[in-house]
């Protein structure tokens, strides 16, 4: 064998001896029983309470006898039944509860008891004793180590605008917890500005369970495709039982409750693709609808939609894309002249004539509304007070006491009652000057009417 391999298998030994030594840190790990009592509460018998250098334990041998104080145990195993660790994670140590837990202990693999708590099944701690094992059969999963997992549903991130600012923006994510209540958030390869932000938009870098978070990057500070690496991570305790035994094994081993530190995490990943920009203007420059830089005559060209709608977005009369409730306000122009065009009672352009027909209505009454003096939409009130003339003469014409057109005769019929007028036939006897009083003067062959507006405007 030559040297090469000789140093090559010396190497292979250290190493696997390093190997084995972590893998089994315990090995050869001691405990020392520095107290033990008695216990009697039920019968005659008396049960012994084990406290060592590393807490209380339990008897896990029933069938040997307790060591003596002083006595040292060494290191056996870890015992993974989830069921122990329930029975002694959920144990007192007052002499009636670490009773009911040790009988527990016995009771729950090798349904085992003394005959003495047999013998009385109607005591309350024998009862409990029963039913803890039961609950512990019930739980032989269970477990107290934290742990925590990433949700992230949505792994790209969108571009969005806050005020007139761009930000690439996560959807929610959130961390699913196990024994821990609350999980720190960190983040690596996130460009410059980037912030963790709560559901309350408040930057954060702890969060409590249920709580959800998202990132938010400046848009400027992205000039290529990225990759952010999103790690949620909790600390919490694990718990754990080991069984140790005396070194002489005619004596009874025991079980302690052991607990750990332990930091647990879970990663994913966020993407920004840059988007480009179409018919927006930023840091200075205008960006037409495909997205290249152009003039700004071009980009007013081909993206100033002036109160119109384009590609299923609204711009404003300014040509700012608006929301469709601003684009109605701002651009509905309901019966109203705009820029050289006419716009009709919905809104929509039409011709001069078509406009007057729908829009100018003078002292009109039209589709249930009224309309003023200067044909805009009024009150009914407002509409007569207006509009109708009664007993007046308007614009050349009579208007009797309902505010109807009528001839002269009707009108003075009407509105002077006083003065009857009734057009005689033949001859008159009436003197002339009563025929001038009321304003009539008789001519060969008849009368004419002498009317004198009382009320011209």
């Amino acid at each position: 064998m030559n040297i090469k391999k000789i140093l090559y298998l010396f190497i292979v030994t250290i190493i696997s001896l390093i190997g084995l030594t972590s893998v089994y840190a315990k090995t050869g790990e001691k405990l020392t029983l520095d107290a033990k009592s008695y216990i009697n509460l039920v019968g005659p018998r008396k049960e012994a309470k084990f406290h060592t250098t590393m807490g209380y334990g339990w008897c896990i041998t029933p069938e040997k006898k307790g060591a003596d104080q002083g006595t040292t145990f060494t290191y056996v195993n870890d015992e993974t039944d989830g069921g122990y660790l329930y029975l002694l994670n959920n144990s007192k140590t007052d002499d009636r509860s670490y009773l009911v837990t040790q009988l527990a202990v016995w009771l729950y693999k090798s349904n085992y008891m003394p005959d003495t708590y047999w013998n009385n099944s109607s005591s309350q701690i024998v009862i409990d004793a029963k039913a803890l094992a039961n609950a512990a059969r019930n739980n032989k999963n269970y477990n107290t180590k934290p742990a925590i997992s990433i949700v992230n549903n949505d792994k790209a991130m969108k571009l969005v605008k806050e005020g007139n600012t761009y930000y690439y923006i996560s959807g929610e994510l959130s961390a699913k917890l196990t024994n821990v209540t609350e999980y720190k958030v960190t983040l690596s390869n996130a460009p410059t500005g980037t912030k963790i932000l709560n559901s309350s938009n408040k930057e954060v870098s702890t969060l409590k369970a249920g709580e959800k978070f998202k990132i938010k990057v400046p848009e400027a500070n992205v000039t290529a495709n990225k990759t952010i690496k999103v790690t949620v991570s909790a600390s919490g305790t694990r718990k754990f039982i080991e069984r140790y035994r005396p070194s002489n094994t005619a004596k009874q081993d025991l079980i302690v409750l052991r607990s750990e530190n332990v930091t647990v995490n879970s990663s994913s990943e966020l993407t920004i693709t840059p988007e480009k920009r179409t018919c927006d203007i930023f840091n200075g420059k205008y960006y037409g609808e495909d997205g290249t830089i152009v003039d700004k005559e071009e980009y007013e060209k081909q993206c100033k939609h002036v109160c119109e709608p384009y590609n299923g977005e609204y711009y404003g009369e300014d040509g700012t894309k608006v929301d469709k409730e601003e684009y109605e306000k701002q651009c509905k122009h309901v019966c109203e002249p705009y820029n050289g065009e006419y716009y009709g009672e919905d809104g929509t352009i039409v011709d001069e004539e078509t406009y007057n027909e729908q829009c100018n209505h003078v002292c009109e009454e039209y589709k249930g509304k009224y309309f003023d003096s200067f044909g805009k939409e009024t009150t009914l009130e407002e509409y007569i007070r207006q509009c109708k003339h009664t007993c007046e003469i308007y614009n050349g014409k009579y208007y009797g006491k309902n505010g109807n057109e009528v001839d002269a005769i009707t009108y003075e019929n009407e509105c002077n009652p006083s003065t009857v007028v009734v057009p005689p036939t033949g001859s008159n006897k009436m003197p002339i000057g009563m025929y001038l009083l009321i304003g009539i003067l008789p001519i060969a062959g008849g009368t004419k009417l002498i009317l004198k507006s009382r009320k011209e405007n």
